[in-house]
């Protein structure tokens, strides 16, 4: 029942942040067109990347041990969250310095134009909000508050929205690309004003000696970050000029408005499953468990999962009317390749889901690298003969060999849990 009751407001805060994405998205497609919804993607991406190497995998750590050791109270957390500090401190200053002293090599890279260089020194100086709200919200995650955690998300999607249309509206491309740099730093803004009477939120829980050990614990989800921002969003923003290149940045953007539909449902199935399973599987110590619970999550995941990809095939280009303008037309042949690797990408989310919340950090790490390498290098040789659809067979190859990976991964450490489980009652 309580997977039911927390997938089910999580699945409501992620539908607000489709209906968002997708008002956001038709204004992008109004003032600013395929190509403007090529560059917005980059930029998203970069961001992304970004919050992975500062604060991402980070608020994991931060998840998992709270999760661990809230029963003990909010003291046996507090050294947790001191190591977390140390480290999101590091990972901004040198961020920062990145982002400033190379903002017009970044935005060249990007956009393919270098007179967006203020847009990434506005993105720097925002990371210090991203990682503040990324760390507040994952103690809210660990401890199972998931109405104030949700009620965060809702009104800090409200405000973004609101935000980033009135800056599309004014500026145009320009508007957008500053409200995609700034908006986290706008939901730090409400998760702050959300949990500052909260009993955990005081500076010595955050700021003291760090535990040497339980630094490195947390250097191990750190490291994570680093590879997530070098790998993932990186990957995109390669295959993404790719496309560019090979067939125009018109054909990017279209690619880039079907990922913006992909990634909204695949969202409302997954960040509501994932703030019950993550925490959950975290605190699990027993095979029997495991299995009880995981089956449980495939069998309410997988058949929505399926219901909703057919059903946002069969409606593909009523979507393309609602959500964007007739230049995006061509975005329907693009649907059923990006839905086919969506459901196998939601089935290897569960068992992808215990690397991090058991800590399983080089294996992660292997999967993460190998994953994006393998996406770029299939991207290389199907773009230029096919174009955008090049990418998306690309993708369903990955989740394939990701998917078969992951149900490997996960009868290994339900056999490793079952010798635990021996040794423990022998």
């Amino acid at each position: 029942m309580k997977l039911f009751n927390v997938a089910l407001l999580g699945g409501l805060l992620t539908l607000l942040r489709m209906l968002a994405g997708f008002i956001i998205s038709k204004c992008v497609a109004i003032y600013a067109g395929p190509a403007g919804m090529a560059q917005l993607g980059q930029l998203q991406n970069f961001v992304a990347g970004l919050n992975g190497l500062i604060a991402n995998q980070i608020g994991q750590g931060v998840v998992r041990y709270t999760a661990d050791n809230k029963e003990q109270g909010i003291e046996a957390c507090q050294p947790w969250w001191v190591a977390s500090t140390s480290l999101l401190i590091l990972n901004l200053v040198f961020s920062l310095l990145i982002t400033v002293l190379f903002s017009h090599e970044i935005a060249n890279w990007l956009f393919g134009n270098e007179l967006f260089y203020w847009v990434i020194i506005v993105t720097g100086l925002a990371l210090p909000l991203n990682a503040i709200s990324t760390i507040l919200m994952s103690v809210l995650n660990g401890l199972g508050d998931n109405g104030k955690n949700i009620a965060c998300g809702m009104i800090g999607v409200i405000c973004t929205t609101f935000f980033s249309i009135a800056c599309l509206y004014l500026y145009g491309l320009s508007g957008g690309l500053f409200a995609v740099a700034v908006n986290n730093g706008i939901s730090a803004v409400v998760v702050l004003l959300k949990v500052y009477k909260e009993p955990w939120f005081k500076l010595r829980h955050w700021f003291a000696k760090a535990d040497s050990s339980k630094r490195k614990a947390m250097v191990g989800y750190m490291l994570m970050g680093i590879i997530g921002a070098l790998t993932g969003p990186t990957a995109m923003i390669i295959v993404r000029n790719l496309i560019t290149e090979n067939a125009s940045i018109d054909a990017a953007g279209l690619w880039q408005a079907v990922i913006r539909v992909s990634d909204a449902y695949v969202s409302i199935l997954t960040i509501g499953v994932g703030m019950y399973y993550f925490p959950k599987v975290a605190s699990i110590h027993s095979s029997l468990e495991l299995n009880k619970e995981t089956k449980n999550v495939l069998y309410f995941l997988m058949p929505l999962m399926i219901v909703a990809a057919v059903s946002i095939y069969i409606s593909r280009e009523l979507i393309i009317k609602l959500l964007f303008t007739k230049d995006f037309s061509g975005a329907g042949e693009l649907f059923l390749t990006r839905l086919i690797g969506d459901v196998l990408r939601v089935a290897a989310f569960v068992p992808a889901t215990i690397l991090l919340a058991k800590g399983y950090f080089k294996l992660n790490a292997i999967a993460e690298i190998s994953w994006n390498l393998i996406f770029v290098v299939i991207a290389f040789l199907t773009v230029p003969k096919l174009g955008a659809v090049g990418a998306n067979y690309a993708y369903i190859i990955c989740y394939i060999i990701y998917l078969l990976f992951m149900i490997k991964f996960y009868f290994f450490h339900s056999k490793k849990m079952n010798v635990l489980d021996g040794a423990y009652h022998g």
